[in-house]
């Protein structure tokens, strides 16, 4: 995930992000009053629950990627892990979009984060798969794994439903 912004938009633009409109809410100003505890839980796990719907909806060849993928068999591949690349970016986005409570900020800041790491493993993954290049994707989408472990840990030990999970 990705470092929070320093201009917070307002939760109108938090909606709009939610639903897809991320040009909507550019750089707009907004309240950077915290939110509450239930919240930052109940909108994150909005964002999030958008955000698996849409992963849900990439269409993928069959399989998986591994050491003995054919490369043509492998660039399949590109266009889902760069669609998950993308849906990962407007997930950081409208996370990083909300004010967590000022004693959750540091660790909160982390998953978004550790969430835009994850978007740049998939666009590793993605331009790898281009290649054809199978090694390359495994060592990306690892990475993508260890990046999300501390992150699912602190969301679910937080009280996200559907975030972590």
């Amino acid at each position: 995930m990705r470092g929070v912004n320093s201009r917070i938009p307002s939760l109108a633009c938090v909606l709009l992000l939610i639903v897809g409109g991320a040009a909507a809410c550019s750089s707009g100003g907004g309240s950077s009053k915290p939110l509450t505890k239930s919240e930052l839980i109940a909108l994150g796990d909005k964002v999030c629950s958008q955000s698996g719907k849409k992963i849900d909806g990439i269409s993928s060849p069959s399989g998986q990627v591994t050491d003995e993928t054919p490369p043509a068999q492998v660039r399949k591949w590109a266009k889902p892990y760069a669609a998950l690349a993308d849906i990962l970016d407007q997930e950081a986005l409208a996370l990083g979009a909300l004010t967590p409570p000022s004693a959750d900020s540091a660790s909160y800041t982390k998953v978004v984060s550790d969430l835009r790491i994850q978007a740049e493993y998939a666009k590793q993954a993605a331009a790898a798969a281009k290649a054809g290049n199978a090694i390359a994707v495994q060592k990306a989408l690892a990475s993508q794994k260890s990046s999300n472990a501390d992150s699912e840990e602190f969301l679910t030990g937080y009280g996200f439903k559907v975030c972590g999970t």
